[in-house]
């Protein structure tokens, strides 16, 4: 997880590059996952630095993100995530 002031160090990057930094939070709950990413992209969201989930379900939301090429950065221990098998 960042650091508050990782993320105001990403902030600032990002508004200098004329984006908006967009924070969600699933709890890494597979199913708040899904809901948490619909969320976001539906408010314009362009890129994901996520923490996979690492109880509940597949999110497909995150499946359908990396399918369409959309930018995104996995953190976090890969050994325990819950992602489905096509996009590892």
């Amino acid at each position: 997880m960042p650091t508050a002031a990782g993320l105001v160090y990403m902030e600032r990057q990002l508004a200098e590059a004329g984006h908006v930094l967009m924070l969600g939070a699933s709890g890494v709950n597979g199913k708040n996952e899904d809901k948490t990413i619909r969320r976001l992209a539906a408010n314009g969201m362009a890129g994901l630095i996520i923490t996979p989930a690492r109880e509940g379900v597949e999110s497909s939301a995150l499946e359908l993100w990396v399918k369409n090429g959309d930018s995104v950065v996995f953190h976090g221990h890969p050994g325990r995530w819950i992602l489905p098998e096509k996009i590892v």
